[in-house]
């Protein structure tokens, strides 16, 4: 089984603005970007990597700031860009508050920076307002105690779920300034699935075989749509604020093609789609993938300057004394498990920078039974706003338990 693993989330506030609106294309658009790159079981979060790249972006100039925005789908505003990933943080930390004993998310940045590096003010003071970002004095020039605090880091942002984002060897005594991301995601279901209703029944794989697995079982009215050649259908999170989505193609045989339809503005349109009964059949999940480098898949999407010796970000470092920087790699990292009570989620993003010189009853219903391989996503509802998107095409049992 192939298995490759892009997380991105992104939450706004309650009442959308043209800020929103800017972030919010922003993540849908690069989710749905990376998806495609991707083989297998898949999750991709927009938020995680937008969070951290959109540091970098505060801090390009010229050809690297124009790819960056072209690639990334961040617009020519700017500042609203800002003030719309500065409200998904301060939208997270409100849904602290919405449900009543519930912590359903938690998202941090930091800046790692070799203490030599002169960083201009002007950007540390705009990553600590809009992203939170508290920069930290790193010495690099012992490596693994340079890994280890980063990944330490990441590991108590996330409850342990991302136990690490910076392989080994990815740093080296060159390394300036490391920009971290961590997300962590734990939300129960609106309504809880009855356990003694998941059974063991075949999923068709991409390859038309089959696979026995659990499947969960539910009835509830919720946003549900029909669409040429696919279903879309929902389940709300406790507090209303955010659902799990589901793109269902027709064919077992259909992903490739419904996934080529899919855009950011119908991924905005499921979080307003009207009520249906529905019945809805889902594997459990948990994808946990190692971390992964990201630099390719951006290349890919036309982010190319900022990686080489034409990048030109001059916004984050004062310029000359052999500081002008490059990016070296962009590492990702994520998590997700879903079952009966709820989904765990998480993701981290670390982008590594040196120097460009260092080189129940029937009633009317309609059926949704994910049985073959799906897409699916992790939605603000006020904003239609995506927090993850993925793909499933062959989910695993829960070892040790048999659901006849």
């Amino acid at each position: 089984m192939v298995l490759r693993i892009i997380l991105s989330f992104s939450l706004f506030p309650f009442i959308a603005s043209a800020a929103d609106d800017v972030a919010g294309k922003a993540v849908n658009q690069l989710g749905l970007g990376l998806l495609r790159q991707t083989e297998g079981n898949s999750l991709i979060s927009p938020w995680s990597l937008q969070q951290s790249l959109a540091m970098v972006y505060a801090g390009a100039n010229g050809k690297t700031r124009e790819e960056m925005k072209a690639a990334l789908g961040y617009g020519e505003d700017a500042t609203a860009l800002h003030e719309g990933f500065k409200r998904l943080r301060e939208a997270g930390d409100a849904l602290v508050s919405e449900v009543d004993g519930i912590k359903p998310l938690h998202s941090a940045n930091r800046l790692f920076i070799a203490g030599i590096l002169p960083l201009n003010s002007e950007w540390l003071e705009l990553t600590r307002n809009s992203y939170g970002a508290e920069p930290r004095i790193q010495d690099f020039s012992n490596l693994t105690a340079a890994t280890k605090t980063i990944n330490d880091w990441v590991s108590a942002q996330t409850e342990k779920k991302i136990p690490s984002v910076i392989p080994e060897e990815a740093l080296d005594p060159l390394t300036k300034l490391v920009i971290v991301n961590a997300l962590y995601f734990d939300m129960p279901w609106d309504e809880l699935f009855t356990k003694e209703l998941t059974q063991t029944a075949p999923f068709v794989l991409s390859d038309g075989s089959n696979k026995n697995v659990p499947l969960m079982f539910k009835q509830h009215r919720q946003r549900y749509a029909r669409k040429d050649g696919f279903q879309i259908a929902t389940l709300p999170y406790a507090g209303a604020q955010l659902q799990f989505l589901v793109i269902l193609p027709d064919d077992v045989k259909g992903l490739a093609k419904v996934e080529a339809a899919l855009t950011p503005e119908l991924l905005a349109e499921c979080a307003k789609m009207p009520t249906a009964e529905v019945r809805l059949t889902l594997p459990r999940m948990k994808i946990e993938p190692p971390s992964i480098a990201m630099k390719g898949a951006l290349q890919k999407l036309g982010m190319k300057a900022a990686f080489g010796a034409g990048a030109d970000l001059t916004g984050i470092s004062k310029p000359g004394s052999g500081n002008d920087l490059m990016i070296d790699e962009i590492f990702h990292r994520t998590f997700i498990e879903l079952d009966e009570n709820g989904t765990k989620a998480a993701a981290s993003t670390a982008i590594i920078m040196r120097p460009k010189n260092g080189v129940p009853h029937e009633i009317p219903h309609v059926v949704v039974r994910c049985d073959h391989p799906f897409i699916f996503a992790i939605q603000h509802i006020p904003t239609g706003a995506c927090l993850f998107i993925g793909r499933m095409t062959e989910p695993a049992p829960v070892a040790g338990e048999d659901h006849q």
